[in-house]
């Protein structure tokens, strides 16, 4: 059986030694890769490492044994940790098991003991592989079922022609319900956004799920529809119901799916096809008015019968350059867009017949979509770098100049885009440290309830304080607790236990210990060294 990786956190060496002694190694097949004397060198190395098993004490200076355990179970949930202590405390126990913590030993720490929590620890880390593995098993045959081979299947014939009998037969083997007698079919696609997709990781996803189920809802007591998703996530909704006013209801699904969600939702319609060998056009054509429609505006449905009125009769390759401009606009993405946009002039330069004629058409599509986002997003002095784009498809210009004035406008939009991005990022940020400096008194403080209370992942949490604080999530809360006793030891009269109370630390004897590791004084040292100065 495989070895497991062991790492001892200490910041005294003989306990470590003492640990590596008592360690029966060879006979729980263990072996000890790494010892740390602090816990954030042990942290930067976790990844590089790959422990299994930690062993830290729960007295360390900067971070303290449980919050260390905390972090490490955070970012790696499989590894399993045991903590050591001098203090037979039940708070404390209660903190370890509460953040996932394997094992609770006390000091000294006897032989028979380690090695006991050890041979339970293994055991534990291959009956969790084993069963691991079985899930995988089950995963497997769950993506067997129909749900999952219904919308491969779906996916497949988008791109190949079906005959309209192997098509019902599969269907109905899929239990999927097409009308008895009429093959004619119209195709919605359908893509869901985030309005703020920085708020919560995965919330494309989530959209997706939330979407998915509020569209099945809507269509519920209707025949003669199905539903998949495709390959880029976007929904696609198939209508082989006659007498359905599709379009129709489509606009008032989607002023539904806005009103709950709070999303951009926009949707691409395909003309009626007559036969369902023709399904694959129909998808085709629903793509593409769905990607003209999200580039002139959010909440936008598009037939493709509509799509000449646009006037982007443009090449595959010149809409796929343009769609990956607005993308990286979009996203703020300023270093990117002028390499994108170079590209997209060079086949305008390249095109001697038409090049310029397609030039001032897209410098007019640019001008009203920045526009647009311009005014959806309150973007200040709009108008001031838009009027130099305004007008210009009329206008008697040369292809540079008029690839400079794109480039200025889309490269200030983007700009702005990412400011605003970053200004709420950092709003955010904001409000969870005045909440931790309000609600210091409060013991569970902990990641995952804080990040919880802000409806963000944690270690989406733990990213934004380590770029716009410079800290850890922990470190900042251990630093606003230990200014907030400093203040409270010098400029009041409470006990040790009351101003342990004051900053989430109800265990007076933990406090004790906490303050000197960070500071090098007890608490009494602290006050009366302070006041003789």
């Amino acid at each position: 059986m495989e070895q497991l990786k062991v790492i001892l956190v200490d910041d005294e060496m003989l306990i470590r030694k003492s640990l590596r002694m008592k360690i029966d190694a060879e006979k729980l097949g263990l072996v000890i890769i790494a010892e740390f004397s602090n816990t954030k060198k042990a942290l930067e190395k976790l990844s590089e490492l790959e422990p299994d098993i930690i062993i830290t004490d729960i007295c360390m200076p900067g971070m303290d044994g449980i919050e260390f355990s905390e972090e490490c179970i955070h970012l790696f949930p499989q590894i399993k940790v045991i903590i050591l202590t001098g203090y037979d405390e039940f708070n404390y126990a209660m903190r370890s098991i509460k953040i996932g913590v394997a094992d609770y030993l006390l000091k000294p720490i006897k032989e028979e003991a380690l090695n006991s929590s050890l041979y339970k620890i293994r055991t534990k880390i291959f009956e969790e592989r084993s069963k691991k593995e079985e899930r995988k098993k089950l995963e497997m045959q769950i993506k067997e079922h129909i749900p999952v081979f219904r919308e491969k299947f779906l996916i497949e014939i988008m791109n190949r022609k079906i005959e309209d009998g192997v098509f019902r037969e599969k269907m109905e083997s899929y239990q999927v319900k097409l009308h008895p007698t009429d093959a004619r079919i119209q195709i919605a696609a359908i893509e869901i956004k985030p309005v703020k997709s920085f708020l919560v990781e995965h919330s494309d996803i989530l959209l997706y799920l939330k979407a998915r189920e509020l569209i099945e809802q809507f269509f519920e007591s209707d025949e003669y529809l199905f539903f998949f998703k495709d390959e880029l996530g976007r929904i696609i909704v198939a209508n082989n119901n006659p007498s359905m006013p599709f379009i129709e209801c489509l606009d008032l699904l989607q002023k539904m799916i806005i009103t709950r969600l709070k999303c951009y939702i926009n949707i691409g319609i395909s003309l009626k096809k007559n036969s369902y060998q023709k399904l694959g056009a129909a998808y085709k054509e629903a793509i593409e008015a769905l990607n003209v429609g999200s580039l002139e505006a959010n909440n936008c449905i598009l037939s493709y019968s509509n799509l000449g009125k646009l006037e982007l009769e443009v090449s595959g390759e010149e809409q796929c350059i343009w769609n990956e401009i607005a993308s990286l606009v979009q996203n703020g993405m300023v270093d990117k867009v002028d390499d994108q946009l170079l590209l997209l002039w060079e086949l305008f330069e390249h095109d001697k017949e038409y090049g310029l004629q397609k030039a001032k058409i897209r410098i007019g599509d640019i001008y009203s979509w920045c526009l647009k986002i311009m005014v959806s997003m309150q973007i200040e002095d709009y108008y001031k770098k838009l009027s130099k784009l305004e007008g210009t498809y009329e206008k008697d210009l040369d292809l540079p100049t008029m690839y400079q004035i794109a480039k200025e406008v889309l490269l200030y939009t983007a700009s702005e885009i990412a400011r605003i991005n970053e200004k709420e990022k950092g709003d955010l940020i904001e409000a969870i440290q005045k909440f931790l400096l309000q609600n210091m008194d409060n013991p569970q403080l902990n990641m995952n309830e804080v990040a919880e209370k802000f409806h963000i992942s944690a270690g989406y949490m733990g990213r934004l304080f380590k770029r716009f604080v410079g800290k850890t999530y922990s470190e900042y809360l251990s630093e606003i607790r230990l200014e907030k006793a400093k203040e409270l030891l010098l400029h009041s009269e409470l006990k040790g236990y009351e101003i342990g109370t004051c900053i989430g630390i109800h265990d007076a004897h933990y406090l004790s210990i906490w303050f000197k590791k960070m500071t090098g004084f007890s608490l009494s040292e602290y006050r009366r060294g302070s006041n003789n100065e």
